[in-house]
């Protein structure tokens, strides 16, 4: 008989897995293992039920109920991004490891180590986004970069269970859903590498504003609010998101 539970849903990719070679790509799979299992047991949820598959280039986890939303979303991704930087400060340059990470929620066929059902895949089709391919590659700094789905920010954050705070709308535009996300990168107030049609709402009102230029950089494009600084195409290019784009200081996660 099929049975199904709710899960709140964590997939990891490790980003640039593919150009690695076999036996790197196998010792980056145990460090992975290790950070998560370390991240966990920072957070005191030893004896709840996590479930765990392989992706080959990441992870999926099932966390069940017994690990509060708002667990996950602050003191796990703390403890994933201290873990992720102990690792990269020990391990060979090759093997330095950085991570793409979803979170959503929802029920799903519950087949031990392997699931189906629309909320495990929706978290998946985040965590392959172009848009968080993107954002990771332009935080150069950054071990991690976090999308949320919309449900997971209404429940968790717009709620006040977690801090919102660098937590910026975007489109993900992915297959079979029609609804929006939230991107975060610990160490900026808000994602670097965001373009204009990225933001709800924004795509149309950003065309008119495009013309304006900084001498001796690209073009300035204006959403309103501060003006923050991005690099697209090798320009040095005035992105406005309507608040300030500089990096979170005082070492915050």
């Amino acid at each position: 008989m099929n049975a199904s539970r709710y899960y709140s849903w964590v997939v990891m990719d490790i980003e640039n897995w593919g150009g690695r070679p076999g036996s790197a790509q196998a010792r980056m799979q145990q460090a992975l293992r290790g950070v998560v299992a370390r991240a966990l047991s920072a957070c005191s949820v030893e004896g709840a039920d996590v479930r765990r598959t392989s992706r080959g280039d990441g992870v999926i986890l099932g966390l069940s109920t017994e690990i509060a939303k708002e667990t996950i979303t602050g003191p796990l991704f703390k403890s994933l991004n201290r873990e992720l930087r102990l690792y990269d400060d020990e391990c060979p340059p090759d093997e330095v490891m950085r991570l793409r990470i979803a979170l959503h929620a929802g029920d799903a066929h519950d087949g031990g180590d392997e699931w189906a059902g629309k909320p495990v895949n929706l978290a998946c089709r985040l965590v392959d986004s172009e848009i968080l391919h993107r954002v990771l590659a332009a935080a150069s700094t950054a071990v991690l970069a976090t999308i949320v789905s919309d449900d997971w920010y209404d429940a968790v954050l717009r709620e006040g269970w977690a801090d919102p705070v660098g937590f910026d709308p975007v489109v993900p535009n992915l297959k079979d859903y029609d609804g929006g996300a939230w991107i975060r990168v610990p160490g900026h107030l808000h994602p670097p590498g965001l373009r204009p049609s990225d933001v709800p709402g924004e795509q149309q009102e950003a065309a008119p504003h495009a013309e304006a230029s900084v001498p001796g950089n690209g073009p300035v494009i204006s959403i309103g609010g501060n003006v923050g600084r991005d690099v697209i195409g090798g320009n040095s290019t005035v992105v406005n998101y309507g608040h300030s784009a500089e990096p979170r200081r005082g070492g915050s996660w």
